[in-house]
């Protein structure tokens, strides 16, 4: 609606399956997957797909949902068995309103949340049908075995507080070092920061 208000003419918009877009038959220099593959079934299967339709030293952004910073919020999900629900919108608020009236501690996290008071956010927050949450220890696997390279998170207020932690700059593109940064401040990732990582020729 934006671009056709602004006549903005050389931007097409697609919507498809992930698992099909090898169809389309194209490349590209730069894909951003945002908030997705930790929704699909199988995420490696779909990023998988991505890198093939990514140019040769390509660039791709990635969000993926932390698993320390979800802790509480899994644990939640498990609690309920969520993917045998219906979350129609009536369940949603019941839930939210046990949520808030609950005094378990792990609950005080999950209300304090920007996403906790819309429906449309809440949803993406705790009722997914399916979730799945990594270490950065898992992601770095994840991308390797895609042949692809690390270079970096967006956030640049996380990447200012890790540079302050950091031996050498070269520390900035090290996922290890990055998971030993997580642990010790769990919360990090909360906001589901994407990386950047590139297509190795």
């Amino acid at each position: 609606r934006q671009t056709q208000e602004m006549g903005i003419k050389n931007i097409e918009y697609l919507q498809a399956d992930i698992l099909d877009l090898q169809q389309l038959g194209r490349k590209f220099d730069i894909i951003e997957s945002f908030g997705v593959l930790h929704h699909m079934s199988n995420p490696s299967a779909g990023l998988k797909v991505l890198t093939s339709c990514l140019n040769p030293s390509g660039v791709m952004m990635i969000s993926l949902y932390s698993a320390l910073a979800r802790e509480k919020i899994a644990a939640f999900r498990e609690s309920l068995k969520i993917e045998t629900l219906n979350m129609d919108n009536s369940t949603m608020k019941s839930l939210r309103k046990q949520l808030i009236l609950s005094s378990d501690e792990h609950c005080e996290g999950i209300i304090n949340s920007p996403d906790f008071f819309s429906l449309g956010s809440l949803r993406d927050l705790l009722f997914h049908v399916k979730e799945h949450n990594f270490t950065l220890n898992q992601v770095n696997k994840l991308i390797y075995d895609e042949k692809l390279k690390f270079c970096g998170f967006e956030a640049k207020d996380i990447v200012e507080k890790f540079s302050l932690t950091a031996v050498s700059s070269d520390e900035l593109y090290d996922l290890e070092k990055w998971h030993m940064f997580e642990l010790e401040n769990p919360k990090i990732f909360g906001a589901t920061d994407g990386f950047w990582c590139q297509k190795v020729s």
